[in-house]
This record gives C-alpha cells, structure tokens and sequence, in this order.
C-alpha cells in the first residue's frame, strides 16, 4: 500500500479555520508541539544573547507566546499562499518579544530578534526529531549499540582506519559495516524528508526546503 503522505502544517491550520470545536482543539496542539523546539530556542538565544532583564523563563515566554496566538485566534486568516506557516510564526514571535523588550524597558540598539534565527532553530528541530526516529528505529530491535557506533559518521566519509575500528568494535566484517551504514544513511534521510514533507503543503516544495535545511546546519 502506497505510504500517506504526511499531515502538513497548512492542513492544521486549515483544519483550525474549518473545523469542529474538537478538530480544532487538536490541530491547535499539533500546531504548537510542532514547533516549540524552534520557538523555545529562538526565545532562548534572544534571553541569553542580549542578557534580558526579564524574570521569565524561555520556557514561560514560550507559553505565553503560543497562548496569545490561541487567544487571539492568530491562524483565523491565515493561508498557503502567504508562505511557509514558520514565517507567519516568526513574524509574530518577533512582535511578541518586541513588546516583551518593550515591556521590561529594555531599549538596547540592535537587540531585535533575529530572522535567520529562526528557521536555523526549525531545521536543527527537525534534523534532531529524525535523529530520535532513527535512535528509537534501533533501539527497538535491540541495536542501540550499532545507532550510537554509526551516527556520527553517516554524513561523513569514513577513512580505512575508522571501518577497521569500527567493524572489530561491533564484531562485524567490513562488508557487513557497509551495508549497516548504506541502510542508516538511506533510514535517516527518509525521515529528514518525511519532517519536512509535515511542514509544506506540497511534494515540490520537499527538495527546495531539504537543501536550505542543509545549508543552514552546515552554517
């Protein structure tokens, strides 16, 4: 059976827009669990950054941030056509945390948030959400021990050396370490396409959307 295609951001929000009181309810979650990491990270670094004189925790801020956007109903207008939903989300964490800056009167030059930020804190979400996809891949056919030998070098080349290490390390020929690593690389690539696919409205936004993940965690 063909695999379904994932359920993409744009479908929640049009699912908050058109749905039932409990349909909606739950596209609002899955909103939020989607991209708290980035949200969480960004509030994080803009914290610790510029040294905040505020008593609130990222954690707190975060809360109140995706609780505004439910209060005032922020996914009401919203549609695919404007753009990706993470730039809709980043123009209003911005205005977020400028009244927040402005609230604790902390007016110091050049302290808005960042935009590329962001998005760099989206594609290090997604890359560690296929990483725990992977892990718990292994993990539940009892090989942890080959996932934590093997994932640091799936994007990496491998000299002589390292497959001699590695395979008298796992008990394994070097043929067989091949085959390992051809198949986690192959594992592990799938799932960074199957988060990205969660986060377009479209199968031909997949590859543009992969290659500026990969140029902005090589930065």
């Amino acid at each position: 059976m063909k695999e379904k295609f994932p359920i993409s951001d744009w479908s929640l929000v049009l699912a908050v827009q058109h749905g039932t009181e409990h349909v909606r309810s739950r596209a609002l979650k899955l909103i939020c669990e989607n991209y708290w990491g980035p949200v969480h990270q960004e509030i994080l670094y803009w914290l610790e950054g510029k040294g905040r004189r505020l008593r609130k925790s990222a954690t707190d801020l975060a809360q109140e941030f995706f609780l505004e956007l439910v209060n005032r109903n922020a996914f009401r207008e919203a549609s695919p056509g404007e753009g990706k939903l993470r730039t809709l989300l980043n123009t209003a964490l911005g205005n977020f945390l400028l009244n927040q800056k402005q609230d604790a009167k902390d007016q110091d030059p050049g302290s808005d948030p960042p935009d590329h930020g962001f998005d760099r804190g989206w594609a290090e979400h997604l890359r560690d959400m296929a990483r725990e996809k992977l892990q718990q891949y292994y993990v539940l056919r009892d090989n942890s021990k080959l996932f934590h030998a093997l994932f640091l070098h799936l994007e990496k080349r491998i000299g002589k050396d390292t497959y001699r290490e590695l395979s008298e390390f796992l008990g394994i020929s070097r043929e067989a370490l091949s085959t390992h690593l051809s198949r986690m690389r192959k594992r592990y690539h799938t799932l960074i396409f199957e988060e990205i696919a969660r986060t377009v409205d479209s199968t031909d936004e997949i590859e543009g959307e992969l290659k500026y993940l990969r140029g902005l965690l090589a930065g």
